[in-house]
């Protein structure tokens, strides 16, 4: 395309180093050189697009912006697959996109589709950060595909390959948007951010950069699809409130150590601007009620970063298990459409609504049931992370216990439409019916 001579652009293509050791990080040398002459051309031309939509204001402040590609961040960033960060170099600030983590946003993409293609949980990728983050485990990094078994020809199946690469490729512009916001505020006014001079500095600059990020892409009809599932493993990698003792020292980690601080007001403002702005975002043909729904998934991730509950049953679940655990259940998790297809056997989706003090929480959940007689095994997922459930089927009645992360109860589901769809109840320890209520309908 015409390039614009108000913007000087480099990319600087740091060449790996030599030798044939393993990298220490998530993928070996080979991987990285592979990706690293690839991933600068394509991530380019999502960056050609934006220039073209840039104010003269815009265009002027960032003139000088360079995109650097190095196989990471930093030394000390070998083992952090999420470091994208940009500094402030004025007039000629540098947006780092380490090729080891977009590799590995690549690869959270492919697994995405493919469990989604396949009628997987997709709550095992949440699953995976949080064992990255948590688990006492001294194995080495795992790479996504390899962490969650999926097939190593999954994107041979053109289904699989367009949608992994509409999520790849709206995340990477939603993660360039934003640092380029971080630019632009460095850079309008010739001025340095203070990197971290107070909690609250901090937070309004990434609010600052989410607001240029979204603008952006809603200039460019860009569906911010893959800006949510970065959001989402993220949550599950970065520190949240609930990983420090008290309020203050969370709040000094904000102030001192926090680059890109995730928080609930964070997320919340984010969904917010996504659902009011789901026109705009949809002017390509995308249906709008899915822009929404992107929005409403990332106020549900704010409320699962404020509530310790969860939090700790994240935390439990994860230091308990490594990365050989996380695949799918082996087989189809759907009976083949020609065989009888009896009451709680296959996959459901539907509310699952969480009894709070004051108010109570709906969250779309599926199921996926695995019936032998009158006993019946499954997991659930309402996106925040996989439970188990077990029970036997009584007079067309499902009596069941469950577990997620360091939390069970009870639950009783009955038939409400010949193998159609469910309802019931849910609770806590002993009891059936103090947590909430559930339904779901067979997809």
């Amino acid at each position: 395309m015409k390039r614009f001579g108000i913007l000087l652009i480099t990319l600087l293509a740091v060449p790996l180093a030599g030798g044939a050791q393993t990298s220490p990080g998530f993928y070996d040398q080979a991987t990285l050189s592979y990706w690293q002459a690839r991933y600068p051309v394509s991530t380019k031309k999502i960056f050609d697009v934006f220039v073209q939509y840039l104010t003269e204001s815009e265009k002027r402040s960032l003139a000088g912006i360079q995109l650097k590609f190095p196989a990471y961040g930093g030394e000390d960033l070998r083992n952090d697959p999420l470091s994208f960060y940009a500094s402030a170099t004025c007039p000629y600030p540098i947006v780092t996109l380490p090729i080891q983590s977009l590799k590995f946003l690549d690869d959270l993409s492919v697994a995405h589709a493919w469990l989604w293609k396949n009628g997987h949980s997709l709550g095992s990728i949440a699953d995976y950060m949080a064992v990255l983050k948590y688990s006492r485990s001294e194995a080495r990094r795992v790479p996504p595909l390899e962490a969650l078994q999926i097939p190593t020809n999954a994107v041979q199946d053109p289904e699989v390959d367009a949608l992994s690469l509409r999520f790849f490729n709206s995340a990477r512009a939603s993660i360039l948007a934003h640092e380029m916001g971080h630019a632009l505020r460095f850079c309008a006014a010739h001025r340095a951010e203070s990197a971290g001079a107070t909690a609250e500095a901090s937070r309004h600059a990434e609010e600052e950069a989410d607001r240029f990020a979204l603008e952006l892409m809603r200039r460019t009809a860009t569906i911010p699809m893959g800006m949510v599932l970065f959001f989402q493993a993220s949550a599950h990698w970065l520190q949240n409130r609930w990983d420090f003792q008290s309020e203050e020292d969370w709040e000094a980690y904000l102030k001192k150590d926090a680059t890109h601080p995730l928080t609930a007001d964070r997320l919340r403002t984010l969904a917010q601007r996504v659902e009011q702005a789901a026109y705009s975002f949809a002017a390509n043909g995308t249906d709008p009620g899915l822009v929404r729904s992107l929005g409403r998934d990332l106020a549900k991730l704010a409320n699962l970063l404020e509530d310790p509950e969860a939090q700790l049953s994240i935390v439990l679940a994860a230091r308990g298990r490594d990365t050989d655990t996380l695949g799918p259940p082996p087989g189809r998790t759907q009976p083949d459409e020609e065989q009888e297809r009896p009451a709680f056997h296959g996959s459901y989706a539907g509310d699952y609504v969480r009894r709070l003090p004051f108010e109570q929480e709906t969250l779309n959940a599926r199921v996926v049931f695995e019936r032998h007689g009158d006993r019946v095994t499954g997991y659930f997922d309402f996106g925040i992370g996989v439970g188990t459930l077990e029970g036997r089927i009584r007079s067309e009645t499902l009596y069941f216990d469950w577990a997620w992360g360091g939390t069970a109860g009870r639950g009783t589901f009955k038939d409400t439409d010949e193998g159609g769809a469910f309802a019931g109840t849910w609770g806590y320890r002993d009891s059936r019916d103090d947590g909430g209520t559930w339904a779901g309908r067979r997809l």
